[in-house]
């Protein structure tokens, strides 16, 4: 006998994803891409926002 989803459910966004067939997880740890390195050029943010501030 199929068990029916329950309509009081509470479902975070990832599970409607799932659900829904957008996304899929197999279970498994995900393999990142090695992450993406920035050049150094100009301002810090944190020094604009701070200069900003006066």
């Amino acid at each position: 006998m199929a068990q029916e989803p329950s309509s009081n459910r509470v479902t975070t966004p990832r599970q409607q994803a799932l659900d829904a067939g957008s996304v899929s997880w197999n279970g498994q740890k995900p393999v990142l891409a090695a992450p993406i390195r920035l050049q150094a050029e100009g301002m810090l943010v944190s020094a604009i926002v701070l200069d900003d501030r006066g």
